[in-house]
């Protein structure tokens, strides 16, 4: 299969089985993902910061880290029953991309965690004398 001509006539093959019935889908292996990280819940977030949220500008950043976590789970479920590389029926080996998603996904909730964790810590009065006394060993 050296021309694109044959990869053509291999891919339409491959998607006249998937329409008649013989094949499951145009993708030939998958490689499965498996996360060993805790999932994170919409319920345990609340109960986190659910007495915390003191303006409205916390509870836009705190629904939008919920949304968030929906997005993160749609993907890691997305690459857990895809796989982390997909084979299409022309035998190109393409990266999965739900793993671009996920990656992007993570970053934004993170940020925006971070974000509404700032806002809500609680702003101490620097003095002189207890500047440093944080990093002295007790």
């Amino acid at each position: 299969m050296s021309s694109s001509n044959e990869y053509y006539k291999e891919y339409r093959r491959a998607e006249r089985d998937v329409k008649s019935g013989k094949r499951d889908d145009l993708i030939d292996d998958r490689i499965e993902v498996d996360f060993k990280s805790k999932k994170i819940t919409h319920n345990h977030l609340k109960k986190l910061y659910k007495y915390r949220l003191e303006t409205k500008e916390h509870e836009y950043i705190f629904n939008n880290c919920l949304d968030l976590i929906s997005l993160i789970e749609s993907s890691k479920i997305a690459l857990e029953q895809e796989g982390a590389y997909i084979k299409n029926a022309t035998g190109v080996i393409k990266v999965n991309p739900a793993q671009k998603e996920l990656r992007e996904n993570l970053k934004a909730f993170t940020n925006t965690l971070s974000v509404l964790h700032e806002l809500l810590k609680p702003v101490e009065e620097e003095v002189e004398e207890n500047r440093f006394s944080k990093f002295a060993k007790k």
